[in-house]
């Protein structure tokens, strides 16, 4: 009997909100520090950033609750979505796996791959070619010199989001921009200033 898809999507959803209570004590305390004009370490920047940063997960998670069809949807998800379902299957199977933790089977997870395998031929046989697990990319973290010019062009060309994503995402390919990103940053623009001046320019 085939596995309901609805399953593999409940256990990313359980990781979903695993990572959002791992993550919310530490991002509460150093988005403290920057509200009370404290300084952060470059790691501790990097990290609200970085894996502090869920906006991948909930954007990824919530194209796969809109489709109509789980698993074309999954199959055809980028490499920095799946790389995001990923991190919420990882931190669901640590999760099951830690001392004292209740076990559960893990039948509903699924192997993400980037697609068929073509196999290769060697003097007129068929090779079968072994299954690889896929590798992703970690995207590099904007810095704040990029942030201001970024929203500098936005303001100055028309606060499109979605437009100014795209129009950055070719200046700057390793930040793998996306509108959910310019929107946190739009909204943290004061901060983002107020650093600035304070860096000296």
């Amino acid at each position: 009997m085939p596995i309901p898809p609805t399953a593999t999507l409940d256990q990313l959803k359980a990781g979903f909100k695993l990572l959002e209570e791992q993550n919310a004590s530490r991002r509460m305390q150093l988005e403290a520090r920057l509200a009370a004009k404290g300084q952060i370490t470059p790691e501790e920047e990097a990290w609200l950033d970085g894996d502090g940063n869920l906006v991948d997960e909930k954007q990824t998670l919530q194209v796969l609750l809109e489709a109509a069809d789980y698993e074309a949807a999954l199959q055809a998800l980028s490499p920095e979505q799946k790389e995001a379902v990923a991190r919420m299957r990882r931190v669901l199977e640590e999760c099951s796996t830690q001392p004292g933790a209740k076990r559960k089977p893990n039948k509903y997870l699924r192997i993400i791959s980037s697609g068929p395998i073509e196999p290769k031929t060697t003097g007129g046989r068929v090779k079968k070619q072994a299954k690889t697990n896929p590798t992703f990319e970690r995207k590099e973290n904007a810095t704040l010199a990029q942030r201001i010019e970024i929203l500098d062009w936005y303001h100055a060309h028309g606060k499109n989001q979605s437009k100014t994503a795209q129009h950055f995402d070719k200046i700057y390919p390793n930040l793998k921009l996306k509108q959910p990103t310019v929107s946190a940053w739009v909204k943290d623009e004061a901060m983002w200033r107020q650093r600035w001046e304070e860096s000296g320019h």
